[in-house]
């Protein structure tokens, strides 16, 4: 019986740091993802009204629910486009919002309540 020993020995090559200049790079081209809440209501003619209200003058409309959520979508890409341009539009609006975890927004109900006297 032959008394053998094995060695094995396994090397890691680690690749080598990436410039500096690399990653500003990658950093200036990754497009950062916002949430901004929207406020959706119907009204009396069954339109749907969307707006968001981070974001000044970011309404939007649509005939359906699946419309209006669309057409708000796209007006959040217009105001963020004009903020990129505009610093005193961009200084007005809460992106806060769209980054930091914050109270959530449950829904709306409708309380009935006795009033004791005439309007």
């Amino acid at each position: 019986m032959v008394n053998s020993k094995c060695w094995v020995v396994i090397i890691y090559f680690l690749p080598p740091p990436l410039p500096l200049w690399y990653n500003n790079f990658v950093m200036k081209n990754v497009k950062k993802e916002l949430k901004f809440k929207v406020l959706l209501e119907q009204d009396e003619n069954g339109i749907y009204v969307a707006s968001v209200p981070a974001i000044p003058g970011c309404h939007a409309q649509g005939k359906t629910y699946k419309e209006a959520i669309k057409q708000i979508g796209e007006v959040i890409e217009l105001c963020l486009e004009v903020a990129k341009e505009d610093k005193k539009y961009r200084d007005n609006i809460d992106f806060s919002e769209g980054t930091e975890k914050k109270a959530r927004f449950l829904g709306v109900v409708d309380i009935p309540v006795r009033l004791g006297f005439s309007l």
